[in-house]
């Protein structure tokens, strides 16, 4: 069987990482741009992959206006 881990982290560590406030990370969560894991209410998750990938769409995204 192969088992591979995946790194997860939490809307209050990604919020730390990007300098944002946790709100920006739910709402990027809820509007579909950032794919997160729910656990509980309040509690979600995101992988490393998932948190990699939303990054790589805001550096290559033209500006909106």
């Amino acid at each position: 069987m192969l088992y591979v881990e995946e790194e997860y982290f939490s809307a209050e560590e990604v919020a730390e990482r990007l300098k944002v406030h946790r709100r920006s990370v739910l709402r990027w969560i809820a509007a579909g741009k950032l794919r997160g894991y729910r656990l509980s209410a309040g509690n979600v998750r995101i992988t490393r992959k998932d948190l990699e990938r939303f990054l790589e769409e805001r550096a290559t995204a033209p500006d909106e206006d």
